[in-house]
């Protein structure tokens, strides 16, 4: 009996500090859950690493990531310096995880060690390489290793390992062209620049990385929305939504509060227009670094993402290198379905339709349906 009782206590400890670790990573999220995307960005970091992630010098976490698994999750998680994180994403932490410097991670890019492809059904790790470009809503299955300088195109599911320097677009992962990415010369690395800043400079950049994008009245509304259950109380979230800034027409109902994300500072009315009796579902991301205009009666799906900005193709130790904008247009009467992606420069036509989980890269002609990644025209 006493050895039963002697092999149980550590067990037991485990287990309690375990739990300690996930009481953690709720406290984080009830504290900085409420604060908008692109504002506390290294605060996140920080918080990240007190309840033991590994994350490397200047690595920024522009929304809240979301870990999941058993035991002590947060140490299966290593991340190297340089890198950066758009909100939404999801690590299932059952095994781990190590992603490399100078790695970009767009909006809802899944983790999942739990689930593969092939091979037997266990967790496996995951590796991602320096300077691979992940993007949107992209999912990366365990037993994956994502080679240095790669890029996954939104949508994209990784079932298999990418080689190094390579494009992989769509859900079967087929090559596009079988073309690796052109080899290129490394200029000097930003981290390693001669330049001296002044002590003054410094504060500044700090200050703009955590502040600038800080809007009280965001802040407030999405407050005011967590205690609001999904699918209600929809004129009333279109309410604060108008009373932070951006101009939302008569009639319009939001499902659930959307991600409203602007890289750059200053006042969203100006870059973000929905018109009247539009429908927004829950989880929908509105990233409106550029102009975004959305026209009247406009229905937007649950989990669909909307984004005005993307980057310059850079070098193969960094693929995301300067960020580039482009104004989006969805047109009267249109609808987007369910997961859809619209990637910037996009004009959607009036009355056309985009189907669920599409990928739309190009224009799409008024009274058109398109589905597929990239997004095709099709007859229903």
């Amino acid at each position: 009996m006493r050895e039963n009782q002697a092999s149980y206590l550590p067990v037991a400890r485990q287990e309690r500090r375990e739990r300690g670790w996930h009481i953690r990573l709720a406290i984080m999220h009830a504290v900085l859950g409420f604060f908008p995307s692109y504002s506390l960005c290294r605060t996140r970091r920080f918080a990240l690493a007190a309840c033991g992630v590994r994350a490397g010098f200047a690595t920024l976490f522009w929304g809240l990531p979301r870990l999941t698994g058993r035991g002590r999750i947060t140490a299966r998680l290593q991340i190297g310096a340089h890198c950066g994180f758009n909100d939404g994403c999801t690590f299932d932490l059952e095994a781990p995880i190590r992603i490399g410097d100078h790695v970009s991670v767009g909006h809802k890019v899944r983790f999942l060690t739990s689930v593969r492809r092939e091979g037997p059904a266990k967790p496996a790790a995951i590796t991602i390489g320096d300077g691979v470009w992940l993007g949107a809503r992209c999912t990366i299955l365990g037993g994956v290793t994502v080679g240095a300088g790669a890029v996954i195109g939104a949508g994209s599911t990784v079932g298999t390992d990418v080689p190094p320097n390579t494009l992989y677009s769509g859900d079967r992962l087929i090559p596009l062209n079988g073309v690796a990415l052109p080899e290129d010369a490394e200029p000097e690395d930003p981290g390693e620049s001669s330049e001296v800043r002044s002590p003054r400079k410094r504060l500044k950049d700090a200050w703009n990385v955590e502040f600038a994008n800080l809007r009280w009245r965001l802040v407030f509304a999405m407050v005011i929305s967590r205690f609001l259950p999904e699918r209600r109380g929809t004129r009333l979230r279109a309410a604060l939504i108008r009373a932070a800034g951006p101009a939302v027409g008569r009639g319009t109902r939001f499902f659930g509060m959307p991600m409203m994300q602007s890289s750059r500072p200053g006042s969203m009315g100006p870059r973000l227009h929905i018109g009247s009796r539009c429908t927004v579902g829950t989880g929908v991301v509105l990233e409106f670094g550029e102009k975004m205009e959305i026209g009247d009666r406009v229905s937007i799906g649950d989990g669909v993402v909307i984004l005005t900005t993307t980057h310059q193709l850079g070098p193969k130790w960094h693929r995301a290198w300067t960020p580039n904008r482009f104004a989006v247009r969805l047109g009267d009467e249109c609808s987007i379905g369910e997961g859809a992606i619209i990637l910037p420069g996009v004009t959607v036509g009036a009355g056309a339709r985009v189907l669920p989980e599409s990928v739309v890269n190009a224009n799409v002609a008024p009274g058109v349906t398109v589905g597929g990644a990239p997004a095709r025209p099709v007859r229903i």
